[in-house]
């Protein structure tokens, strides 16, 4: 038979080995979920990190940005917060795509910000351009800025949207924001003439927790994330008109 001290030293090293292996195991956790981030994050002129014209945009190297992914089509950017990213377009065959791949076409659970594929046809200028973004609850990542918005401080420290393209550039102005259940129906993209738009735009910010322009705009964009004010099934929308 075995010793007392024998058998002792055999679960010790058993113990050491499951140790070991366990932190090998989150070592190697840590390190994807650093290179999730990485590859997910989009820089605007990674020559000139930082760098705005003085209307306050991100100067965006599109050259760049579109030989990395064709499908980069815009940048959002949200002055006073960590929100500055590009925006890629989603296509019809295959709608949530940028959901669980990065503007790298990796897999990647950070995801890239994606205008809803019914916009593919005017892009941008679509009458609701709607852009989803995750957020990944460490912040800043993605579009976790715009939980925010559910708190009227932030919505009005924070009114101003930076949308550009390679052709345009255009300071929206937020006008509200809403917080919905993940089930809740309400997006539209394509409307019958300006006034089933109005219609419709006049119905979302009669429901929003936060007000701060009534306008009634030719065109608005949503931005649309997860959030967890009230609920873990939650999304919150901000309307952004011109």
């Amino acid at each position: 038979m075995r010793s007392a001290s024998a058998r002792w030293r055999g679960k010790a090293a058993i113990g050491f080995s499951i140790a070991g292996a366990a932190a090998l195991a989150l070592a190697g956790l840590l390190v994807w979920f650093a290179w999730c981030a990485s590859s997910a994050a989009t820089i605007a002129d990674p020559d000139m990190p930082g760098a705005r014209d003085a209307d306050g945009f991100p100067q965006v190297d599109w050259e760049h940005w579109q030989q990395v992914n064709p499908d980069v089509i815009g940048w959002v950017s949200i002055p006073g917060t960590a929100l500055d990213t590009a925006i890629v377009q989603a296509h019809p065959d295959a709608p949530t795509y940028y959901l669980d791949h990065d503007i790298r076409g990796m897999p990647n659970y950070h995801g890239c910000p994606y205008l809803d594929a019914s916009c593919i046809e005017d892009g941008l200028e679509s009458r609701n351009a709607v852009i989803f973004g995750h957020n990944i609850q460490n912040g800043d990542s993605m579009f976790a800025e715009l939980a925010g918005y559910a708190q009227p401080a932030f919505a009005r420290e924070h009114a101003v949207v930076l949308v550009q393209t390679p052709a345009w550039r255009r300071a929206l102005r937020v006008s509200g924001a809403a917080i919905t259940a993940g089930s809740e129906q309400t997006k539209r993209t394509a409307f019958d003439d300006e006034g089933d738009f109005r219609s419709w735009y006049r119905e979302r910010l009669s429901e929003c927790c936060v007000r701060l322009r009534d306008a009634g705009p030719e065109r608005c964009i949503t931005l649309v994330t997860c959030s967890y004010n009230r609920s873990s099934d939650e999304r919150t929308l901000v309307y952004a008109i011109p």
